[in-house]
């Protein structure tokens, strides 16, 4: 399964690798807080779906999990990428984006370098590089679209 190169140890009960599992949630509750605080429902509802399809990858496992793993994430950055596509085109400023990139971006680079195999990579840990770029990727998305202005906040 592909949640073995994530690092972490498969446990024989509900949450086949707790930290991952648990961390992947971090993704469902920004997405409440995008969709409670901005004009942005469909990265709020991305994230919810990557937050449940990624728990459901790490956690118990079902055999076609990678599936809704892997088409959640997908559709959160295609709305994403589109949102700011939109925005930019509208006048909206790129510097406020350099924050949530780079945040992005380190903990892309961290949790490769926590895959199994990886320097970071000690499977029994509580500390584990994928939980960290769960929490890092979420963390980033809720950044930007928090703080980043669509383009109705920016208009005089």
């Amino acid at each position: 399964m592909g949640a073995l190169k994530d690092c972490e140890v498969v446990a024989d009960w509900l949450l086949g690798q707790r930290v991952n599992s648990l961390t992947a949630l971090g993704f469902v509750v920004v997405g409440v807080l995008i969709i409670s605080r901005t004009e942005r429902l469909w990265v709020g509802l991305g994230s919810i779906a990557t937050g449940i399809g990624s728990f459901l990858f790490h956690g118990p496992m079902p055999s076609w999990a990678q599936v809704p793993h892997d088409a959640t994430l997908w559709f959160l950055i295609g709305v994403s990428v589109a949102a700011i596509v939109i925005d930019l085109r509208h006048g909206a400023p790129w510097r406020p984006l350099i924050g949530p990139v780079v945040l992005l971006g380190s903990v892309a680079i961290i949790g490769r370098l926590g895959a199994t195999g990886g320097p970071l990579c000690d499977p029994g840990s509580p500390l584990q590089p994928h939980g960290l770029w769960h929490l890092g990727a979420a963390g980033a998305v809720f950044w930007w679209a928090l703080r980043y202005p669509t383009p109705t906040q920016t208009d005089p």
